[in-house]
């Protein structure tokens, strides 16, 4: 660390501190998140210019650090479009705009946006956490997954172009009635964020693990309900993760 090293706590779940400021971030964004950590002592630069594939959200924690960004030149990237390799697009040499984090201070850092955060020859610690977004193509490979089990035409075998091009039509016109469907997209949602990004909780023992022996629940009690998405309250019967 003294030489310029950085130290870095990726994906922190199951954190009580760390997690508050995770739901927070959950609940202004709607959106599922991952939480990493960095301390150094130096002045030398951690990552070197990179963009993420994820909106960044930076709390500073202590001491300061510098942060140069740089307008995006590769529009919206999504998970595989890492900057390292993408060498057709490197970092614009004229900064968008230079400025110091204190302690106390947030940023955020849309995806696809150049940043070189560096320290500045004192203790310093920041919390990044990440948003990670539906994309068009999850919900196209969600429908694709989905059509099976309603249209025969979408488990008919592929044969040549032209013996195939009627199915394919069919399939297509099949395929855009789902897409556009308001119904069919409101049970996308709910099924990717109540069961694939579901939000990490700490245990709570203090509630868990200590029985109410002859205690009734008081009438004015609340449940907080650890979920992420827009609850449709016209449903009959609501999952929470799984």
């Amino acid at each position: 660390l003294q030489d310029g090293a950085t130290v870095i706590a990726n994906k922190i779940s199951n954190e009580p501190e760390i997690y508050k400021y995770r739901r927070f971030i959950e609940n202004y964004s709607g959106r599922p998140t991952i939480a990493s950590l960095y301390l150094a002592y130096g002045n030398d630069s951690s990552f070197r210019a990179h963009w993420d594939t994820r909106d960044v959200f930076v709390f500073q924690f202590e001491g300061k650090k510098k942060w140069t960004l740089y307008k995006p030149n590769f529009d919206l990237p999504l998970n595989h479009q890492q900057s390292k390799d993408m060498p057709d697009y490197p970092c614009p040499s004229e900064p968008y705009m230079e400025v110091t984090l204190e302690k106390g201070d947030i940023l955020y850092v849309p995806r696809g946006w150049w940043h070189d955060p560096i320290p500045v020859g004192e203790p310093t610690l920041h919390l990044s956490i990440g948003t990670y977004p539906f994309y068009p193509r999850d919900y196209m490979n969600w429908i694709c997954n989905l059509l099976p089990d309603y249209k025969a035409s979408a488990r008919t075998d592929i044969l040549s172009h032209d013996e195939s091009i009627e199915n394919f039509k069919e399939l297509s016109s099949i395929f855009h009635k789902f897409i556009t469907d308001e119904n069919i997209f409101k049970a996308f949602r709910a099924e990717l964020e109540d069961k694939i990004y579901r939000t990490e909780s700490p245990l709570n023992l203090n509630i868990l693990a200590k029985p109410n022996v002859n205690k009734e629940i008081p009438k004015n009690a609340l449940l907080d309900i650890n979920i992420i998405n827009n609850v449709d309250f016209d449903l009959s019967l609501l999952v929470i993760n799984g």
